[in-house]
């Protein structure tokens, strides 16, 4: 949503968006337990203390891009989209 509002045309904003989720998937890998096996961890009923800390992480890292996004389309001139 942030970047089809920053970016001028759709073509920049499909290229900003493929960037950024090879970045996501990339910083993945660098996590200590990847975010797939998070989920089936809590799925078998057999998480952690580690998946419970990325499950945390995870839910405070949504609630931050939810409240970022929130205030940047409050910020937006709707005359000028």
């Amino acid at each position: 949503t942030a970047i089809t509002l920053v970016a001028p045309d759709r073509r920049q904003a499909q290229l900003c968006y493929s960037v950024g989720i090879v970045g996501a998937l990339v910083l993945a890998t660098a996590l200590p337990e990847h975010p797939g096996n998070t989920v089936a961890k809590f799925a078998i009923g057999n998480p952690t203390p580690t998946t419970w800390l990325l499950l945390t992480a995870y839910g405070l890292l949504a609630i931050g891009a939810f409240v970022a996004i929130g205030r940047g389309i409050d910020r937006l001139e709707p005359d000028s989209l």
